[in-house]
């Protein structure tokens, strides 16, 4: 699917990376591709893999009640699930059909203070956020992590829905761009709590070890 928006230009290459191990050693895991993905203005570029069922992908602007909470999103996922595109201030997720990568960050540039030490504090925030919310989730994962030359707030989270009979895995790993926070969001909503569930953890986590951007990091 093609968006009205010139938001990212999603570019598939060969090529690897990875932040622990030499390039000309690293060998890519199974079923899995590599991207460019090139941000709005000044923001640049970044490369990562992502799962070669991810074969569809889309952009657009989700609209919020007011203009400093209007995200930027660049979605992808397996062409046989709906194309859903979140606006306004609520909407309905499809819980029988999830299995994305999701990068968010604003189309407003505005005066921020988005840098290392807001990085940490995303991290430190994470599981009192998740207190006040009272929601039955299991905390997998909650760190720091620095991927080449750039800090991460990383999460990943389980959830069961026993009205639904659905298992929703989430992981998340925050950084900033030029003083800007993008976001990337792996997102699995299974029938049950299973191997596929922490095989999807476990895998994507890797792959957030292939981003890299083309810039400075500030």
């Amino acid at each position: 699917m093609k968006s009205i928006f010139l938001i990212v230009t999603i570019i598939l290459l060969m090529g690897c990376y990875h932040p622990s191990i030499s390039t000309d050693s690293f060998i890519p895991p199974a079923n899995v591709r590599k991207v460019v993905v090139t941000l709005i203005d000044s923001l640049g570029a970044f490369t990562m893999y992502i799962p070669e069922r991810y074969d569809t992908s889309f952009a657009w602007i989700h609209y919020s009640d007011t203009k400093s909470c209007d995200k930027i999103k660049c979605r992808f996922q397996p062409k046989i699930l709906p194309i859903n595109m979140e606006n306004g201030w609520f909407w309905r997720v499809p819980l029988d059909s999830v299995d994305c990568l999701t990068i968010i960050y604003s189309p407003h540039f505005m005066v921020q203070t988005v840098d290392t030490t807001w990085v940490s504090s995303v991290g430190k925030s994470f599981q009192e956020k998740m207190k006040v919310r009272g929601t039955e989730t299991d905390i997998i994962l909650d760190t720091l992590y620095k991927i080449y030359d750039r800090p991460f707030a990383v999460s990943a989270t389980s959830r069961y829905i026993p009205q639904l009979h659905r298992q929703c895995y989430k992981l998340t790993a925050v950084t900033s761009v030029r003083m800007m926070d993008i976001t990337f969001e792996f997102e699995l909503i299974t029938e049950k709590k299973d191997t596929i569930g922490t095989d999807f953890m476990k895998k994507e986590m890797d792959l957030l070890q292939t981003i890299k951007f083309t810039k400075e990091p500030w």
